[in-house]
């Protein structure tokens, strides 16, 4: 966890992703997914190239790259 916090991962992007291991979350981060705006540009193959052996279903990733596209969506609207 210390670790997503050096990279500078946002918090509610950690929660949104809360039963990934943080292993997976540390390759996101690396991988330059720190925020919702980097979430909600992936598309699901880019997902499943930077997290090949990630067991998340299909449905799950698309539903998490849906979410940031919501928050960014709220965070524009609150402006």
């Amino acid at each position: 966890m210390k670790d997503l916090n050096k990279l500078g991962v946002d918090k509610e992007l950690m929660e949104l992703f809360g039963g990934l291991p943080p292993e997976h979350m540390l390759t996101l981060a690396n991988s330059g997914i720190k925020e919702f705006e980097d979430l909600s540009e992936m598309t699901i193959e880019e997902f499943k190239s930077i997290l090949p052996n990630s067991d998340m279903e299909d449905q799950h990733i698309v539903s998490a790259i849906e979410q940031a596209k919501l928050k960014l969506e709220q965070n524009e609207a609150e402006k």
